[in-house]
């Protein structure tokens, strides 16, 4: 769902929740999974998962904006100063 907060120096500005990148990270597992997943392998203490963030770019057309809704708001915030 693309969410349209406003006009920005004649931009205008659509905010889009969908704007994520994935991001692989390292995480430790448990005894259960450890002991219990198949194929059995216990001394393989970590995995790797994949999780979405916000992309930090914004797409620009000639006349509006694109980002995920923590990108638009980081990038008001230093336009304020």
């Amino acid at each position: 769902m693309i969410n349209y907060p406003g006009m920005l120096s004649g931009f205008a500005i659509y905010e889009s929740q969908w704007c994520t990148v994935s991001e692989e990270m390292e995480v430790n597992r448990t005894w259960k999974e450890r002991l219990f997943s198949l194929p059995w392998k216990p001394m393989k203490k970590t995995k790797i998962i994949t999780v979405d963030v916000p992309s930090p770019d914004l797409y620009m057309t000639e006349n509006a904006i694109f980002g995920h809704p923590e990108t638009i708001r980081k990038l008001r915030e230093e336009l304020k100063c």
